[in-house]
């Protein structure tokens, strides 16, 4: 089954690209998601996008606890 580029981008956006999980929302196997978006450059732009995003706030999130110095992992880096 051929899914639409708007209903996996709504599956890529709600499980924060996980492409594994984002499959399953929608259906279909793994491997079948990884080789639509790769046929796609507009899923591929956009599921970078997704994990950027998501990476940004990660780093927002670990600079905020590094100024206020609340960050008990710095042990661990």
């Amino acid at each position: 089954m051929i899914y639409s580029d708007k209903k996996i981008i709504k599956a890529l956006e709600a499980k924060a690209g996980f492409i594994s999980a984002a499959a399953k929302a929608i259906g279909c196997s793994r491997q079948a998601l990884y080789k639509r978006i790769n046929s796609s450059d507009k899923l591929k732009q956009i599921l970078l996008d997704i994990r950027e995003s998501h990476l940004d706030l990660a780093e927002h999130a670990l600079l905020q606890k590094i100024q206020g110095k609340t960050l008990v992992q710095f042990a661990f880096i």
